[in-house]
């Protein structure tokens, strides 16, 4: 009777010992550099029985730390080139200063020695050929390496997404995880259109073309496609700027063909006859603090996150300008450096705006239901639920209402510069070089929202 344990094939003719053989799944080869664990465990049933435990040990916690890892994302997943770097330095501390060039320190070759064979005498050997078995990854490639048989690897879209991802992602951990999500994403459909990816130095315009036509099969609007493209643009230009790499970026500068274009996908400003349905409706059946913020937004032009990121310290009804402060906090980022600004409360905003301090209760927050990092999202929602109850028209969102302020705005006659300021566009210090101080430029700019709302 054979030997019951899992994974364990017997002796047979080829094969003199028992040994442990276990598949790794699909998704944790590439994190544990393998297709399969096999590790022998003696040439009888006793041996193999004193054997079994501890290397069935050592696997199952090389697939559970393997597991948690690919939980984290494909941060946690090594690219070949971070390991070969790895596996240099570990050389240089001890003592190896340059492991990649043995010609030019011939003082190291006894210390290289000494090295591959202590590898290779604590790694088992293949009983039919007694070849050493490397089953770590790392212990093959330093072995490689102090052999003079290896150089580095060329760098993949991963180590791109790596350096991107440590050098330009910010803001606080909901936000964070949010964009590496994206790009994770973003970078995962690179590697799908390509199957594989080629290293960074064989990437071609083809390659890049193939990538846009990839999104575009998958059904993503122009302007969305536009905006992976700038962001897979932006990972290369920064891989290729930080490591002064001799490479082109592929995406840079790549246009969508015609038959993508969409001119009219834009969102638009709400007609005023749909708008006095929407804003009847939400006024008339919604919690309050959905009514405020819909004013809020109506009369304001603001952000979603502009408003439900208010603190009670950011609104001033007392003064002769009344206004609201849009600035950073605890849990909302401001978009640019232009988004903060002050934007005058005038008409129905401002009322909105009183309204929402007397509503609010034992709390910093003008919305704390919205006041978290998922505020906004939820709001939009919300908001967006009462608009589709009126029409299916893709154009018309929350957002329409910071395009209707603009064109109220605009149909007011006030000056591009006033509208960017009350908008949030302006470039930062175009402010103080046009109005001077910040009381000269509310009150400008009060006065051209009373002017737009009819107030004046």
């Amino acid at each position: 009777m054979g030997l019951v344990l899992k994974y364990v094939q017997e002796p047979q003719a080829n094969r003199q010992r028992f040994r442990y053989r276990r598949r790794v799944p699909d998704s944790l080869r590439q994190i544990i550099g393998k297709g399969e664990l096999v590790a022998p465990l003696g040439r009888t049933r006793e041996e193999a029985l004193r054997s079994y435990p501890s290397v069935h040990q050592r696997f199952e916690k090389l697939l559970a730390e393997a597991k948690r890892k690919a939980g984290r994302g494909n941060l946690e997943v090594q690219t070949k080139l971070q390991q070969f770097w790895e596996v240099v330095d570990e050389l240089r501390e001890l003592g190896i200063t340059d492991p990649l060039n043995a010609a030019k320190n011939p003082d190291t070759s006894d210390l290289r020695e000494v090295v591959i064979d202590e590898i290779l005498f604590r790694v088992p050997e293949d009983p039919e050929t007694g070849d050493p078995i490397l089953e770590n990854p790392k212990d093959a490639l330093k072995v490689e390496i102090l052999s003079g048989r290896a150089s580095p690897p060329p760098a993949s879209i991963d180590d791109a997404m790596k350096l991107y991802v440590s050098d330009k992602l910010g803001g606080n951990d909901f936000e964070y995880r949010k964009a590496l999500r994206r790009v994770e994403r973003i970078v995962g459909e690179v590697k799908a259109a390509l199957d594989p990816a080629p290293p960074l130095d064989r990437f071609t315009r083809d390659h890049a073309r193939k990538v846009r036509d990839h999104f575009i099969k998958k059904g993503l609007k122009p302007s969305s496609v536009k905006r992976e493209l700038a962001t897979l643009s932006g990972i290369l230009t920064h891989f290729i700027k930080e490591t002064q790499a001799d490479l082109k970026n592929p995406f840079r500068s790549l246009d969508l063909p015609k038959s993508a274009s969409d001119p009219m996908e834009e969102h638009l400003p709400i007609p005023e006859t749909l708008l006095s349905k929407i804003r009847a409706d939400i006024l008339s059946t919604s919690v309050i603090e959905l009514q405020l913020i819909w004013r809020l937004l109506e009369g304001t032009g603001c952000r979603i996150a502009e408003i439900t990121g208010l603190l009670i310290e950011d609104i001033d009804v007392e003064g002769d300008l009344p206004h609201l402060k849009i600035r950073p906090n605890e849990t909302r980022r401001l978009k640019n450096a232009s988004s903060k600004r002050e934007v005058p409360l005038v008409g129905d905003a401002l009322e909105a705006a009183k309204a929402a301090l007397k509503e609010t209760a034992n709390s910093k927050a003008v919305f704390p239901r919205y006041f978290r990092a998922q505020g906004p999202t939820n709001a939009s929602a919300a908001l967006r639920r009462r608009i589709r109850a009126f029409t299916l028209d893709s154009h018309y969102v929350v957002h329409s209402l910071r395009h209707g302020m603009s064109d109220r705005l605009v149909e007011a006659e006030v000056p591009q510069v006033d509208r960017n300021a009350i908008l949030g566009h302006l470039n930062a210090g175009t402010g103080e070089k046009v109005y001077g101080g910040r009381v000269a430029r509310l009150k400008v700019l009060t006065k051209q929202m009373q002017r737009a709302f009819g107030l004046e």
